[in-house]
């Protein structure tokens, strides 16, 4: 039996198996998350509770979404790819996993741009602004709790703070990057066409 048939059929519409192509690819990087979470704990560097509650929320975020696409109830939303949501998703469970770590935050972070990847070719400017604004919130929302509930979490509220800032100078070339790669943006318009649905 075809794995690859089952989980996409011959028979759906030809965006709709494209869309569940690229879901395909963010579930593997979801997967690849997953290791690395589990590899943090294993560290001591999350607690399971934490570990085991963000492999919950991905197995049930990433179920939703096929079902979604593999139904077509994506096709309700102005963005069928769906593609707002699942970043927004997937920074949100980012900075539920960062405000549990005891340390390697910053690294953590990274993962930021990774997540923003996914939207270049979907999300216009003011997309990528939104989700950035959004991002930066939550990562200030994390430190301030931290700094009331875990003081002890952090060894240099300083540092955490820099962090913020390294993300608030880097996250914005994906506005300038999206904003190039839609029809309204003065760049590859083409290379869209080709990449989102």
């Amino acid at each position: 039996m075809d794995f690859a048939a089952v989980l996409i059929p011959p028979t759906l519409d030809a965006k709709q198996a494209l869309r569940l192509r690229r879901f395909g690819l963010a579930a593997l990087g979801y997967a690849l998350a997953v290791v690395l979470v589990a590899l943090a704990w294993g560290y001591e560097v999350l607690p399971a509770a934490a570990m085991l509650s963000a492999a919950a929320a991905v197995v049930a975020l990433n179920l939703g979404l096929y079902l979604a696409f593999r139904s077509g109830f994506n096709r309700r939303f102005d963005d069928p790819s769906l593609t707002r949501f699942q970043i927004l998703a997937a920074i949100t469970l980012l900075m539920y996993l960062v405000y549990h770590m005891e340390a390697g935050r910053d690294i953590a972070l990274f993962a930021c741009f990774f997540v923003f990847l996914f939207g270049v070719f979907r999300l216009n400017a003011r997309g990528f602004t939104v989700i950035t604004l959004y991002t930066l919130a939550a990562y200030a929302l994390v430190i301030n709790l931290l700094m009331h509930l875990r003081p002890q979490a952090i060894h240099s509220v300083p540092a955490e703070w820099m962090s913020w800032l390294g993300l608030a100078g880097f996250l914005p070339i994906f506005t300038v990057i999206g904003g190039r790669s839609t029809p309204s943006g003065t760049g590859c318009a083409r290379a869209r066409c080709a990449f989102a649905a």
